[in-house]
Formats: C-alpha cells, structure tokens, sequence
C-alpha cells in the first residue's frame, strides 16, 4: 500500500495487521500496529476508523497487561 500511495488503504492494512498479531497473542507488536493506523486515520479525519483503531489499542493494552493505557484508549473513544 505504502508503494500504492494510497495512506487510507495503509491505515487499514496497519488495522487489519493489529488484529492478526492480537489473536496470535503478540500483543506488544499489534500495540504499535495500531498506533500506526490511529495516525493514518487522523490524517484523513475518519472518525469512524479512528475509534476502531483506539478500540483495538485497548484490547491490545489489554493482552499486554496494561489496564491504564487501555482504560485511557476507551476513554477517548467517548469523546
């Protein structure tokens, strides 16, 4: 995507990335996938793939036993 030039498909690409580390359970790696996607998002102003993207981040500061960070993620998704 990078390649492409198309940032949204590599928003999504950094988003979809996160997940499938999640579920393998390399929670530290889909943290930082994640952040990836949060700022190609806020690039674009979608405040829909943004939120996705903060829920994912608080699910993998979940896995990575980081309660804090991931209540101030969900927390930011009520804004």
């Amino acid at each position: 995507m990078q390649a492409a030039g198309d940032r949204h498909a590599e928003g999504a690409a950094w988003h979809n990335l996160g997940n499938a580390l999640r579920a393998a359970g390399r929670g530290q790696e889909a943290v930082e996938a994640y952040g990836k996607s949060l700022a190609v998002f806020r690039e674009f102003e979608d405040f829909y793939h943004e939120g996705l993207s903060l829920s994912g981040l608080a699910h993998a500061h979940i896995a990575v036993h980081r309660p804090a960070d991931a209540r101030t993620r969900a927390a930011r998704l009520q804004d």
